[in-house]
């Protein structure tokens, strides 16, 4: 055998131990080398690899290797080292305290090793570590800071998880069925919210997901996911320590990840299929065993669309209903029926012949009935889905291309379409007219809303925003409603300032607006209510402008100045603080041109080199620009 068919082989049965679980796998390579001890010695070798890399990314601390000779750093950033709690191929990770004088929480600090990234992969890592901090999610383990040591080290500074991998939870609390398919489905939320925000995780595997002691999943290790990639990315799978080739678990990654470096959403959907077949019981069924195939189906054209199309098929295993996984057949689907309707079964048979007989009528306008209704409701999903990715997706991509007005146009009348079939339907729940008010909300802004890049279609932006406080007037109180209406007075105003110069009535959105944040709850100003008291802060300095109290400019600059002290990091760590620097000087050079100051015309130029600055660093930013 040659070398090369001898390190295939290896790889191959690599590959196949993950289908393994942890306990059975020393049995099973012993089983599979036999009177083979070379290729047993290197499956090992790559077995023990492998754990090392995984201590690393779970922060677990590595029991039974030996121990490095340096000795962990006395502080990175902020934060006084307390402990190594795990190590590996690609660095280190330790137990933190923040004891900058601020305020005090202990974290988990995961080192890159020095010269393990190129410099323009760190470069990106730092880039896309600023949008990963906005995953502020219950089941995400919250990335909270980063940066780079003494010794130029990418560092990032994550929530310190105390909990267990997923399937050794599993296997060491005996959990039952109800609750593993319960946990499974908060990993898919955490994902299915990481997907919300263009984010993909890439590694999705046992280790990735930790349970704690009150049975609350977290996904780690998004320190090194990033956005759905652009075309042009595909090379990059084959380049050595490379973001793509260091993130891939074998068993769970999707078989695209091995063949090419643009990864879609699908490629989570795939290992959180992998993961669902593991957790299963052997006594599970032929149902979970169905939508754990279909979500780990090779082709990604046949796995489910979304993680919540995932996420709906467990629920309706839960609730006996219909699961899409399944051939609908007419007697898998009576069976569901019974199945939800046992008590009525029981009463129909004892009612005699006739009671029967109108049963299985019964049954068989209820099985037309379901299958047009899953039919129906499938639709609906596609056209919900679709709505969201026309707006908040397709668009601030289109927006960073220039010459791009036409296709955003057609865009926002095709969301708009979409919209109006989500907003016709009857008994929506709550949080889908939440969602649909959302939509309107963002059409709004893209259609005609000044101070924003718009379409200059006013009238089509107040029909919508009016469209939206209607519904969300209608929603029970809560803190995303509260913030979403108060996000749609501000546009509003701003609309009827500019468009229909009637001051006196944008103002009193503007109030109402402010009004609105102000009685929401400081536990719950999560990043959605920071960004809108920004908007309405900006605003405000709009409206004294045009309705010439520009005395008011610095009382409003200071405010402004004091909400950073509350950003979340995701705010805290862009450039948005910068150009809001840029925006405060240009206002104030505003007022002193009118007070007759001196110097008005150098502030004004120095405010100008400010944002030619910033668009050297972004120069497509439809906002700088």
């Amino acid at each position: 055998m040659t070398e090369s068919s001898f390190e295939r082989e290896a790889l191959a049965l690599f590959e196949a131990m993950f289908e393994i679980a942890s306990a059975d796998r020393p049995r099973w390579i012993a089983a599979q080398t036999e009177g083979r001890s070379e290729l047993r010695a290197r499956l090992l070798a790559m077995h023990e690899a492998e754990t090392r890399l995984v201590m690393l990314q779970t922060g677990g601390a590595i029991k039974g290797l030996e121990e490095e000779d340096e000795s962990p750093p006395e502080r990175i950033g902020a934060y006084r080292i307390l402990e190594r709690i795990g190590r590996g191929g690609m660095g280190a990770v330790y137990r933190g305290t923040r004891d900058a004088g601020d305020f005090a929480h202990q974290a988990a600090i995961k080192v890159i090793k020095p010269g393990l990234l190129s410099s323009a992969l760190v470069e990106r890592f730092e880039r896309e570590r600023a949008t990963l901090a906005t995953l502020s999610h219950p089941n995400i383990a919250q990335l909270y800071d980063g940066g780079q040591t003494a010794d130029n080290s990418p560092f990032i500074v994550m929530e310190l998880v105390e909990g267990e991998p997923l399937l050794d939870w599993a296997q060491n609390s005996a959990a039952p069925l109800a609750l593993r398919l319960a946990v499974f489905r908060q990993a898919c939320a955490g994902v299915a919210f990481a997907h919300a925000n263009l984010v993909v995780h890439r590694d999705l595997a046992p280790s990735n997901v930790l349970v704690t002691g009150s049975n609350i999943a977290k996904l780690i290790d998004f320190g090194i996911a990033r956005p759905a990639d652009a075309a042009g990315d595909e090379a990059e799978v084959s380049r050595p320590n490379s973001l793509v080739s260091l993130t891939l678990t074998p068993g769970f990654s999707a078989p695209e990840r091995r063949t090419s470096g643009a990864v879609t959403t699908a490629a989570d959907i795939y290992s959180l299929g992998k993961l669902l077949a593991m957790l299963l019981p052997a006594d599970a069924g032929d149902e979970l065993t169905a939508i754990a195939a279909r979500a780990s189906a090779a082709d990604p054209a046949d796995r489910y669309p979304t993680v919540e199309a995932l996420d709906a098929d467990i629920a309706a295993f839960l609730e006996h209903r219909p699961v899409e996984a399944m051939p609908r057949t007419r007697r898998y689907l009576l069976h569901k029926f019974v199945a939800r309707n046992r008590r009525l079964v029981l009463l129909s048979g004892a009612a005699g012949a006739l009671l029967l007989a109108a049963f299985g009528v019964t049954a068989w306008q209820w099985y037309r009935t379901e299958e047009a209704r899953a039919a129906e409701a499938q639709r609906f999903e596609e056209v919900r889905s679709l709505a969201r990715y026309l707006l908040f997706d397709l668009n601030d991509r289109l927006a960073q291309v220039p010459g791009n007005v036409g296709a955003r146009a057609s865009l926002a009348a095709e969301a708009q379409s979409y919209l109006d079939i989500l907003a016709a339907s009857r008994n929506a729940p709550a949080d889908l007219r939440l969602e649909i008010a959302q939509g309107l909300v963002r059409l709004g802004q893209i259609q005609g809303v000044p101070t924003s890049p718009n379409l200059g279609l006013t009238d089509e932006a107040q029909a919508n925003l009016a469209r939206a406080i209607a519904i969300l007037d209608k929603l029970p109180p809560s803190p995303a409603r509260s913030i979403e209406r108060a996000r749609a007075d501000v546009f509003a105003g701003l609309v009827m300032l500019h468009g229909d110069f009637a001051q006196t009535d944008a103002e009193a959105r503007l109030d109402r607006a402010m009004t609105a944040l102000e009685a929401v709850s400081v536990t719950a100003r999560d990043a959605s209510w920071h960004q809108t008291m920004r908007n309405a802060r900006l605003a405000m300095l709009e409206f004294s402008d045009v309705g010439e109290q520009r005395d008011r400019f610095p009382a409003l600059i200071a405010a402004m100045v004091a909400d950073r002290a509350n950003w979340p990091a995701a705010m805290r760590n862009g450039d948005l603080a910068q150009r809001d620097d840029a925006v405060h000087r240009y206002y104030e050079a505003l007022r002193l041109s009118y007070e007759g100051g001196e110097n008005v015309t150098e502030l004004f130029l120095a405010n100008e080199r400010r944002f030619d600055a910033l668009l050297a660093e972004s120069p497509f930013d439809s906002g700088l620009l």
